[in-house]
């Protein structure tokens, strides 16, 4: 008898987290932020854009109603786009980019910057996701985004300029287990020298941001870690994609000794299809001069 209601507790509680976690991966949360520099340029003083990353295909409403509706009301004058829109596997139900269309046709008024996740590097390099490059390409296209494939974009205003940057990692840089060292003169090669520009720099993972800060990042912005998955009070997310766990990284603000990281935990979910205290996210980001 005592093992049978042991159990029935047991099966309680697995319907309750099941529950919850459904919940909460249709429920979006906004997470807002006020980034203070001394080399933001006064004429950038009060901008206000919104950052997304992991969608992953998933919806929030018919045709992403919902969720264009929360970003709308936060009044971005520009959206910034970390990666990973897709899920980039061959057997698959989704049609590809379709949820992340529905998105971008709602916000053709205002600038767009997408950088690709391990999702979309997977397309541009994997034979056998060969057929989906044409399809992506023709929704940066049609969708006139600005596409930072390690590369930077001006911004100018009342004489005055920052810069927009996007980072690849190269495909070592997202596998499990530890942290590897970036070689010197990594980022150089990628995106030249960082120059005297205020820059916000997309970097889909989040585990180079003080590299990224050293080399002339004064905000980076990254994802891919889902916030953890499970998010305890104290501990933060449990586990990352590369079997990282209680990483400072999972999820929210990362002060850098030269600059500041924001890590988004991701709209959709991959894989292991759980959100616990770990609502979908979509990152509000006002810039002041200090």
């Amino acid at each position: 008898m005592f093992w049978l209601y042991i159990g029935l507790i047991l099966a309680v509680l697995l319907v309750l987290f099941l529950w919850r976690s459904a919940y909460e991966r249709k429920t979006l949360s906004v997470s807002e932020y006020k980034v203070t520099s001394s080399r933001l340029p006064e004429a950038f003083d009060g901008t206000v854009f919104v950052y997304l990353s992991d969608l992953h295909d998933d919806v929030y409403g018919e045709k992403n109603e919902e969720l264009i509706r929360r970003i709308k009301a936060l009044s971005p004058e520009m959206l910034l786009i970390g990666g990973d829109m897709t899920s980039a596997h061959v057997n698959r139900n989704k049609a590809p980019f379709q949820s992340f269309e529905y998105l971008l046709d709602a916000f053709q008024d205002i600038p767009l910057y997408f950088a690709c996740g391990n999702h979309e590097l997977r397309i541009l390099e994997e034979e056998e996701l060969e057929a989906w490059r044409p399809l992506m390409e023709k929704v940066i296209r049609d969708h006139h985004m600005n596409f930072l494939k390690d590369s930077r974009k001006k911004i100018e205003k009342n004489g005055s300029y920052i810069e927009i940057c996007g980072i690849d990692l190269d495909w070592q840089y997202y596998l499990g287990g530890r942290k590897r060292k970036l070689p010197e003169g990594y980022i150089e090669e990628k995106l030249g020298a960082p120059g005297d520009a205020f820059k916000i720099l997309l970097s889909h993972s989040p585990l180079y941001m003080e590299e990224l800060t050293d080399w002339g990042a004064d905000v980076v912005l990254s994802g891919h870690f889902h916030g953890g998955t499970i998010r305890l009070p104290l501990l933060g997310g449990v586990m990352t994609p590369q079997y990282q766990f209680f990483s400072k990284y999972c999820r929210g603000e990362v002060k850098c000794e030269k600059g500041v990281g924001i890590v988004s935990g991701g709209l959709g979910t991959h894989s292991i299809n759980i959100r616990i205290n770990n609502k979908p996210d979509i990152v509000r980001v006002e810039l002041r001069r200090e």
